[in-house]
């Protein structure tokens, strides 16, 4: 049986609108599964423009191999060089990786600690970003545990905020 997956649906609409504004896009996730779902989704549409990057590091789809691996390095410079425009994310990439070819940022799912996401704005906004404005979208699901996790996670920011100046 089909469901409807309106979080699914408006990632389509927000990553082909970025592609048509030039950007390249950075979709983080919580969860490993998650990120193997969206892959399968979104595989189809974005053949060789999509890689992921895990803890287990990066891959690439290749048209004559499907999903192979791929250095850091060459990661990066797929991104930049525009061979790859969207990458799906864990948290392992908001740590050492220099994503500032990148000027969209979705976070499909919100982590609890708001560091995280500061750290996850901090792989696309940092020196060389060459776009004056980066774009970041937060989802949630209204009246759910997600839309909770957003506003603690919104309400702890502001704390934060306020006691040590303005967050990225």
């Amino acid at each position: 049986t089909w469901v409807a997956d309106s979080k699914f649906d408006q990632l389509r609409k927000d990553i082909d609108a970025a592609r048509g504004a030039g950007h390249s896009t950075i979709v983080f996730t919580q969860f490993t599964d998650t990120l193997d779902d969206l892959r399968d989704k979104l595989s189809g549409a974005y053949r060789s423009q999509l890689a992921t990057f895990t803890g287990d590091g990066g891959r690439v789809f290749r048209e004559a191999e499907g999903w192979v691996e791929i250095s850091k390095r060459d990661l990066v410079e797929a991104i930049r060089s525009r061979q790859v425009t969207v990458l799906l994310a864990t948290d392992a990439a908001s740590e050492g990786l220099n994503l500032q070819s990148c000027s969209y940022l979705i976070n499909y799912d919100m982590p609890w600690n708001p560091m995280r996401v500061e750290q996850r704005i901090g792989r696309i906004d940092r020196l060389g970003q060459a776009r004056d404005v980066v774009h970041v979208r937060s989802y949630f699901i209204p009246n759910t545990v997600e839309e909770s996790v957003y506003r603690a996670l919104a309400g702890r920011i502001d704390v934060f905020s306020r006691l040590v100046g303005t967050l990225q």
